[in-house]
C-alpha cells in the first residue's frame, strides 16, 4: 500500500535528492557510488532503495 510521505519522509527525499545531485555534479555519473551519496546526505542504504 503506497500512502504519502511523513514530514520526515520528505525531508529525507529531499536530502537525498540535493546531495545527490552535488555528488553528481562534482564527481561526474560515471564515478559516483551510492557509498558517495550515502556519506554526504547522512542515509543507509535502505533509505535509498526506498
Amino acid at each position: 500500500m503506497r500512502g504519502e510521505l511523513t514530514p520526515k519522509g520528505k525531508a529525507t527525499r529531499s536530502r537525498i535528492v540535493a546531495g545527490a545531485a552535488v555528488v553528481l555534479r562534482e564527481k561526474g555519473v560515471a564515478s559516483v557510488t551510492l557509498d558517495d551519496i550515502m556519506a554526504r546526505t547522512s542515509t543507509s542504504k535502505s533509505q535509498l532503495f526506498h
